[in-house]
């Protein structure tokens, strides 16, 4: 017989393969050997795994042929996870986080995330460890997660380049939910920010205060997120609509500018020189907290009057940047941690619980005005 803990597990993951439907009903599985090499287990244990899947109704097993889905079977095995996940004790979940963004202290967003939602999973009787996603060494993490005790992982902070494991590891059955990004031909369960409407929020209630030459600092991604059928637009791309719609993009010399890190800093000389001038904006929105730290910290904006001068407003905690002049702190669009931390770990449960499709949860953030934002000079 194969190892029991390793048949559980093999168990697990090929019941949450048969409840998403990726093996339909009269399909044929791999061969055992394909299958071991899959999961990472001996071919003992896969069969063993094959075979208490039989006696579940799930699979059809004949000698010398090939192995058979039954009808049915993604029904079964959707109601079959839901009493394992109940019996189970308190799941093991992996918070998977760049090892480039730790430690997370350095990222006021990423800080406050996790911080929340490790809150959030003691209370819900789930065990969650943030885990160092190793950029250089994916297919060795990818390896130990497949092995590891985990029962599930959310990942925080994906990028593009992490998409070849992540399908890695979703073809293996393990359960896995991705914060705020859709994954075009990857139906992964998420919870996501809605940026493009708060941006939009923001950009209108500087509108109303007369403000006409506006600016947003954001990086390309803040434009959208591919999916399966659509784009989800950001931060960027609501910035730029409201702008649109209400006659102003035409008047901001610079409604929008894309950093790059140089020798001396995100701002180049073209940006500088435009900040120096009578016409430059009256109001700039930061997309991330980064550029509104290295905007602060630079003695060639210090002498700016904010917001006499200039209306400035943060995305992310702005908690941690250093206070304008008069002890005031920057304005910033923000989410709910609490509550957002609440929807991850509700949705990991779900995921858990043998339901392979949460619904999707959108979290608007909060505008959270302080003096720093005022009527245009």
């Amino acid at each position: 017989m194969g190892r029991p803990a390793l048949t559980d597990k093999v168990v697990d993951r090929m019941l949450r393969r048969l409840a998403s439907g990726k093996c339909a009903a009269g399909s044929q599985l791999a061969p055992a050997r394909e299958l071991a090499a899959h999961f990472g287990v001996s071919l003992r244990t896969m069969m063993a795994s094959v075979r208490r899947l039989s006696r579940m109704g799930l699979v059809e097993v004949r000698q010398r042929r090939p192995v058979v889905v039954l009808e049915g079977a993604s029904e079964r095995a959707t109601a079959l996870l839901r009493p394992h996940a109940e019996t189970r004790a308190s799941p093991r979940v992996a918070l998977l986080v760049p090892d480039n963004y730790l430690p997370v202290s350095r990222y006021a967003f990423y800080r406050a995330l996790i911080e929340a939602v490790l809150c959030e999973a003691e209370r819900q009787n789930l065990r969650a460890e943030v885990v160092p996603w190793r950029v250089d060494e994916q297919p060795a993490v990818v390896n130990e997660l497949l092995r590891s005790s985990f029962d599930g992982a959310v990942f925080i902070g994906l990028r593009q380049e992490f998409m070849v494991p992540l399908k890695v590891l979703a073809d293996h059955g393990f359960p896995l939910l991705v914060f705020n990004r859709r994954i075009r031909g990857l139906d992964l369960p998420t919870v996501v920010i809605d940026d493009y409407r708060a941006s939009r929020r923001m950009a209108e209630h500087l509108a109303r205060l007369g403000h006409r030459n506006l600016c947003m600092v954001a990086h390309p991604s803040s434009f959208a997120e591919a999916d399966d059928k659509t784009y989800r637009p950001g931060k960027a791309s609501g910035w730029v609509d409201c702008l649109t719609e209400n006659g102003l993009l035409g008047t901001c010399i610079m409604p929008l500018y894309l950093p790059w890190e140089t020798a001396s800093g995100p701002y180049c000389r073209a940006f500088r020189q435009i900040l120096s001038q009578a016409d430059r904006p009256t109001a700039i929105v930061f997309a991330h907290n980064p550029y509104a730290r290295a905007f602060l910290a630079d003695l060639t904006f210090s002498s700016l009057d904010i917001p006499g001068d200039m209306s400035l407003a943060a995305f992310e905690p702005t908690s941690n940047l250093p206070l304008l002049p008069g002890g005031v702190m920057l304005t910033s669009i923000d989410i709910d941690y609490a509550r957002t931390a609440q929807c991850i770990t509700e949705t990991a449960l779900m995921l858990l619980a043998g339901n392979p499709h949460p619904p999707v949860i959108r979290v608007l953030p909060d505008i959270h005005l302080t003096d720093s934002i005022g009527p245009a000079p």
